[in-house]
């Protein structure tokens, strides 16, 4: 026993270092290409998901008629979908809504009056008030993700600018306007 306890102490006192098997030139310009390629693949990231979230509002606009479409395939008229969709809609984005929402066992609490409205087979009049009213209830929620998402926006920037000075400097230029970095000793900041 007397063995082990020498050899891990050897190998607590050492550090594990990596060398580089190739010149340092090499390193410099294969971090430059990996950092290349971040910065492409970030911005791609971030394109995606402003172009998904400008296609949602824009479909979030179009919900009224996308839902009362799809009443006229599941309502009382029973019209066939390629009939429906011929008229000035997306077949892909109809197809969606209707294959949704002709199941009423989804739990979906703003879906409410729809299933009830299709379970009784109520006029295309009723049809639409709910459509609308789901449509105002979609531009609600977007609306309020907006305000959470600038509100969110402003909190991480300013955490990042905390993380870039040291843990005894505060980010004065929400302070002042010298923008000097002051030292804040002792305080919550």
């Amino acid at each position: 026993m007397k063995d082990y306890y020498a050899l891990a102490g050897v190998f607590a006192s050492s550090e594990y270092r990596e060398y580089p098997l190739v010149p340092r030139n090499v390193i410099e310009d294969y971090k430059a290409q990996a950092k290349k390629v971040q910065d492409k693949e970030t911005f791609l990231k971030e394109f995606a998901d402003s172009q998904s979230t400008l296609l949602a509002e824009m479909l979030v606009r179009k919900t009224s008629r996308y839902l009362n479409a799809a009443w006229r395939v599941l309502g009382p008229q029973k019209a066939e979908l390629g009939q429906v969709a011929t008229q000035k809609f997306d077949s892909e984005t109809l197809e969606r809504w209707v294959n949704y929402l002709k199941n009423p066992e989804k739990d979906n609490p703003y879906l409410k009056d729809w299933n009830a409205l299709l379970a009784k087979g109520g006029a295309a009049e009723a049809a639409a008030q709910v459509a609308d009213n789901f449509q105002v209830r979609l531009q609600a929620v977007i609306d309020e993700k907006k305000a959470i998402d600038a509100e969110n926006r402003i909190v991480l920037d300013e955490a990042r600018r905390k993380r870039e000075c040291p843990s005894d400097f505060f980010p004065t230029d929400s302070l002042f306007t010298t923008g000097i970095p002051t030292i804040v000793s002792g305080s919550a900041w």
